[in-house]
């Protein structure tokens, strides 16, 4: 059995990545659902971004910054960025794997990195989060897997 186990385990670490910038085209969110993105930050990353777009802006920019050391969460509404919020601290780490999940609740987006709940929690500014089309992820990663 232990045979079988190992090769599992090799092959699971050959998985195919998901190219990066990554598009997917998603039918509204409400609360209750759920995004869990996984990959591997690169050795000389500087940033990466998620982001949940709607018709006319970004409902959730998620921005890891490397330089410095820092998480910036934001949206942009009506052709503008609001005011940056950045509490909570960096969770990701240069050349290591992650788990980043977004929980879609009622009045916000619950975030976890790792199965741990960072202050990176973020208060709707859009609240019609019914109306979120479309999830970008770009910058410095790999992606292993994206599931909605």
């Amino acid at each position: 059995m232990a045979a079988v186990r190992r090769g599992t385990s090799r092959h699971r670490s050959h998985k195919q990545m998901i190219s990066v910038p990554y598009v997917r085209v998603i039918n509204g969110l409400n609360p209750g659902r759920v995004i869990i993105i996984k990959g591997v930050v690169k050795e000389n990353a500087l940033s990466f971004a998620v982001n949940l777009r709607f018709h006319s802006g970004i409902s959730l920019h998620y921005n890891p910054r490397f330089s410095d050391n820092v998480v910036v969460r934001n949206s942009f509404l009506q052709d503008k960025w609001g005011k940056e919020e950045s509490t909570g601290g960096l969770p990701f780490f240069r050349g290591q794997p992650f788990t980043l999940t977004i929980c879609c609740e009622a009045q916000s987006f619950r975030i976890l990195v790792n199965g741990h709940e960072i202050q990176h929690n973020y208060n709707y500014r859009h609240a019609l989060v019914y109306e979120i089309n479309k999830l970008e992820i770009d910058g410095d990663i790999s992606l292993t897997s994206v599931v909605i």
